[in-house]
């Protein structure tokens, strides 16, 4: 049996959600909550939503296009990760409790990490986080181009995830971006894992022809990210 309870409710509210358990088990979700942008809801007592008002529902950016394909990860302090989509870019925002950007109370901070294009073309953004609480994100990067569109497969990590200072994206050059596979057609539907060595692997699907789910996995914990692709 299923206990189903009403958390939030309006014009558009509940696009994208992302659910993930935190390390009691209790529920986390992000959610686009129509033109209000991307919001975040969990279980508190006392809260202002949900059945008695057992959960909170806040914002996290009230951009009216924030929260796209949202991907939300819980490490093991308990602390929120979530990825995104917004207007052509990929964010990452994550709870801090004070001191931060974005947010009710400048609870949470958001930063743009990259670009993932602005054509029409439906995009993915899958988040996970390593056993050190770093957040490691799979994205499409679309460029539009005179007669089909160039599509890249991505994934970035904070450069410290690397034991680099800096390297070449995210706010200050703090992250890393990579590109692991490029294709003339579009491809979609990516998903992303970390191994307990730290080591990513990520499924997607490659559309070219009549398509094919593929993976690739991390070999080696270096820079440059070298994977092994397969086709499943």
């Amino acid at each position: 049996n299923y206990q189903c309870d009403l958390i939030h409710q309006g014009n558009g509210v509940g696009y994208y959600a992302a659910l993930a358990l935190d390390v009691t088990g209790q529920p986390r979700i992000a959610y686009q909550a129509g033109g209000d942008g991307l919001w975040y809801a969990q279980p508190s007592n006392p809260g202002n939503c949900g059945p008695s008002n057992y959960w909170d529902c806040s914002s996290i950016y009230a951009s009216p296009g924030a929260g796209k394909y949202a991907s939300l990860a819980v490490d093991k302090a308990n602390t929120p990760h979530v990825a995104y989509y917004d207007e052509g870019k990929l964010v990452y925002a994550a709870l801090k409790g004070a001191n931060g950007n974005c947010g009710s109370l400048n609870a949470w901070q958001c930063d743009v990490i990259d670009t993932m294009g602005t054509d029409p073309h439906t995009r993915d953004v899958s988040l996970t986080v390593d056993k050190a609480g770093l957040p490691m994100i799979a994205y499409h990067q679309y460029i539009l181009g005179s007669q089909f569109s160039l599509v890249s497969l991505k994934v970035a990590r904070p450069a410290a995830a690397l034991g680099l200072p800096s390297a070449n994206c995210g706010p200050g050059n703090h992250w890393r971006c990579e590109s692991l596979r490029t294709f003339g057609h579009a491809s979609d539907y990516s998903a992303i894992a970390v191994r307990p060595s730290g080591l990513a692997t990520i499924a997607y699907l490659y559309s070219e022809y009549q398509g094919s789910l593929r993976v690739a996995f991390q070999r080696f914990h270096q820079v440059f990210l070298p994977l092994v692709v397969r086709d499943q």
